[in-house]
């Protein structure tokens, strides 16, 4: 085990370099309860976005938890040596490099594996798997057989009653599956996999020239599946689907379908104008919805224009209901 006094225990799944790019003068960041839709108190970086022992198996120290929480150091202290050079020639519409989409695509690839989004997802998908599992063998003609075997093995009997009741609850799945965290933690093995799909997307990145900026959120790298068409046989795929990255205040990166021969970046300018920052609103919009619980700014009237804008909505559609 980890010397004690190298022990990591608060450990964070957006880190603190990029979160830092969206504080307020005082150096914290303005909060969007997403919930709520209620602006609440800042807080510095440091203390959000974070849990004990996030990175281990079962949410206690151990081995796993401190190993990667150093190899994910190592790869955040590679990006942000480069970050802010990739961002200001992005601003200043200077050449987007190979390297440097590399760099923005290794982040986003980091991001999406790592947070809460990610392991939902994974324990979604063990639950489910389970569940299935076991609706096929308490369905199955054996089920009887295998509880005769379990009743021998355990001295324990179970009524007739008691039997059917079992099988039809176990069918049914109507119950929680808590599982542990190795189906998420074995996903950040596969960070380079996933940086080559970002980097193969088709990039639109909006530049904010505007008064008005982008927000970013405990869920750096927003996903958006496709309209549901029934051309997909396991779901959308990583390509069909769309990723909205606020790499700065400045900078928000849509990556859209695969490169099909088009220029593999295109930026966009949005100038303080009706249109400009209707545009910027709506890509705010986009990032606060798929937050997790919360929204971040650099000015708390970003997150309110978000609120007001959402409950103009509500206004207006329960006028047309």
């Amino acid at each position: 085990m980890t010397e004690k006094n190298s022990i990591t225990k608060r450990q964070h799944y957006v880190p603190q370099f990029y979160l830092k790019r969206f504080v307020n003068p005082d150096g914290k960041l303005n909060i969007l309860d997403c919930e709520r839709r209620k602006v609440v108190a800042s807080r510095a970086p440091r203390s959000v976005c974070k849990e004990d022992y996030f990175y281990a198996l079962n949410g206690e120290l151990d081995e796993v938890s401190q190993s990667l929480e150093e190899g994910l150091q190592k790869i955040e202290t590679d990006i942000a040596n480069g970050y802010d050079d990739v961002a200001k020639r992005v601003s200043d519409f200077k050449e987007i490099t190979h390297d440097d989409k590399m760099l923005v695509a290794t982040f986003m690839s980091l991001q999406y594996l790592r947070g809460l989004y990610m392991r939902k997802q994974t324990k979604r998908m063990d639950e489910d798997f389970i569940k299935k599992i076991t609706r096929l063998r308490y369905g199955s003609g054996n089920i009887h057989t295998s509880l005769d075997r379990l009743e021998n093995e355990t001295g324990e009997k179970l009524s007739e009653k008691e039997r059917e009741e079992l099988i039809e609850f176990a069918k049914s799945g109507d119950y929680r599956v808590e599982t542990n965290n190795a189906s998420h933690l074995q996903l950040l093995s596969q960070i380079e996999g996933f940086r080559n799909l970002f980097y193969g997307k088709r990039w639109t990145v909006y530049v904010s020239k505007s008064s008005k900026k982008f927000v970013t959120s405990d869920n750096p790298v927003a996903e958006m599946f496709p309209e549901w068409t029934g051309r997909f046989f396991y779901g959308p795929s990583f390509f069909q689907r769309t990723h909205y990255f606020a790499m700065t205040p400045d900078i928000l990166i849509v990556a859209g379908d695969v490169l099909r021969g088009e220029k593999r970046v295109k930026r966009k300018t949005l100038f303080d104008s009706r249109e400009g920052n209707a545009k910027i609103l709506t890509l705010n919009f986009t990032v606060s919805r798929h937050a997790i619980a919360y929204a971040y700014a650099n000015d708390k009237t970003l997150l309110q224009d978000i609120v007001d804008g959402v409950n103009l909505y509500d206004r207006q559609q329960s006028k047309k209901a």
